[in-house]
């Protein structure tokens, strides 16, 4: 788990290094003795407690006292010393172990197959979601709304358990042939992980970039960058209408969320070439700051 500063300042606090908290050492070290105790609750079969319980107040003790003596023992060997374990603190931790909570999920439970996408560059320019396993899991769809978009509307939120294994944000999900959008893993226990991933449709899509150069006569002209495919989801944001003189115009505002690895810039075409709303749209403002994904309002206007 992240290293936030709310609980940074605790541990620094439990090492008595609070007034040290800006020197360079004690910045490179404290976190990663900390991720490294983390690390080893983890080995050891110790899950992250729910926070503002005991377990967790047991659990942040034991991985202060690591961090503790990480720092206070920072050399390879020990001499003139007799070392031993805290009581209290191997206490703590064999408590820890013997009531890790168990899931009631059996394997008969995770009956579901899955497949495992991760975004490639399947050729230069081309980005495409490839199955890279599959897997058992359990699914629950809901009637709740996932907000995978923070611009654009909801989806239908679907639940999952499944085997703990390596798996991020930056992946996706397919099942019974729907494109799962993963916004959540959390663990379970030390078996499973529980997803939270949003039912969407992906289109394929191609973005072009211009640039302008100067051309006869000193006047501006628009060159065409290289084209570039990638999968992408559509969410509605609002529709407007303007009058304009005889004759009504429409203009339908989109957001398109990529993944994070395709980049626009505002000014950029998009083709859309499959569904619904398969048509051109002109990037009109980009939101690039969530670290898994990137959100563009995209703009198609036509005469009714």
């Amino acid at each position: 788990m992240a290293l936030t500063e709310e609980r940074k300042a605790a541990l620094l606090a439990y090492c008595k290094l609070t007034e040290l908290a800006d020197d360079p050492e004690v910045e490179a070290l404290i976190p990663a003795f900390y991720e490294a105790a983390v690390g080893y609750m983890e080995g050891a079969g110790i899950t992250e407690p729910a926070a503002d319980t005991a377990r967790r107040a047991q659990y942040d003790l034991c991985v202060n006292a690591m961090v503790l003596d990480a720092y206070d023992r920072r050399d390879i060997t020990i001499t003139g010393t007799i070392v031993a374990d805290n009581p209290a603190f191997r206490r703590l931790i064999t408590q820890l172990k013997l009531t890790e909570p168990v899931s009631n999920l059996d394997a008969g439970s995770l009956d579901e197959r899955l497949e495992l996408l991760e975004l490639q560059e399947t050729a230069p320019n081309t980005w495409e979601w490839v199955v890279v396993s599959r897997l058992w899991g359990q699914v629950t769809v809901d009637g709740g709304t996932n907000l995978f978009s923070r611009v654009g509307i909801g989806a239908r939120n679907a639940k999952l358990t499944i085997r703990s294994r390596d798996i991020t944000l930056y992946g996706a999900l397919r099942w019974r042939g729907q494109h799962l959008f993963l916004t959540s893993i959390t663990k379970l226990d030390r078996m499973h992980l529980d997803l939270q991933a949003a039912l969407v449709s992906v289109v394929r899509c191609v973005g072009q970039g211009y640039t302008t150069t100067v051309g006869p006569g000193n006047r501006p002209v628009k060159q065409p960058g290289p084209e570039r495919t990638f999968p992408g989801v559509l969410t509605e944001k609002y529709v407007r209408y303007e009058t304009e003189d005889s004759y009504a115009k429409a203009k339908r505002l989109l957001v398109l969320v990529t993944p994070k690895a395709v980049q626009l810039l505002e000014g950029d075409l998009v083709t859309v070439t499959e569904g619904p709303a398969a048509a051109v749209y002109n990037v009109q403002s980009s939101h690039v700051l969530d670290e898994y994904k990137n959100e563009y309002e995209i703009m198609y206007s036509r005469d009714i």
